[in-house]
């Protein structure tokens, strides 16, 4: 009996957690949001920095790296920017997710010590870059689990998490944010 009740409680959470990440999805006519592509990008209003692009590099010596160009929309320098890539919905507690830093990687606590990006001023583009052996679990998931079905939102999603701007203020994600 208790057994059954950790898989009801198990399978409430991850349909609890999957509708807080469609409250948080809208969709876009940018080729990323297709239905076709692995990764859906989630916005929230106002926020200081939004994805322009997002694709998997198709030549050169970053071929099947994922490189995404975002642009700092706020009225402020930033010194630091912070996505998270979460895995799909339905393996949320089966890994972690990852990190995507822009900026000075050690003022968001990195322990990837980088040199830091130059500071993104306001109606700025930068890109990312995340190596495509680091997306792999994400994409391609190895174990077969019993809670995924076949869904255009059981896709790894890419979240704004942290915005540290050069005046010292911050836009964090889930806060009420006024640092525009």
């Amino acid at each position: 009996m208790k057994a059954e009740l950790k898989k009801l409680e198990s399978a409430m959470c991850s349909h609890l957690f999957m509708a807080i990440l469609l409250l948080f999805t809208l969709s876009c006519s940018a080729k990323y949001q297709s239905e076709n592509f692995p990764i859906l990008l989630a916005r929230q209003s106002d926020i200081p920095v939004s994805v322009v692009d997002m694709q998997f590099l198709k030549e050169g010596a970053g071929q099947g790296n994922l490189q995404i160009q975002i642009k700092n929309v706020s009225q402020k320098p930033i010194k630091a920017v912070r996505y998270w890539l979460s895995p799909m919905p339905c393996r949320q507690y089966d890994m972690p997710s990852l990190l995507i830093d822009y900026g000075d990687s050690k003022l968001l606590g990195s322990k990837n010590v980088r040199p830091a990006d130059p500071i993104l001023n306001p109606g700025q583009n930068a890109n990312l870059f995340v190596e495509r052996k680091q997306l792999e679990d994400y994409l391609n998931p190895k174990r077969p689990s019993d809670k995924c079905w076949p869904e255009p939102e059981e896709k790894p999603h890419l979240f704004l998490a942290e915005v540290l701007f050069d005046d010292g203020t911050a836009w964090k994600i889930g806060k009420q944010n006024s640092s525009k």
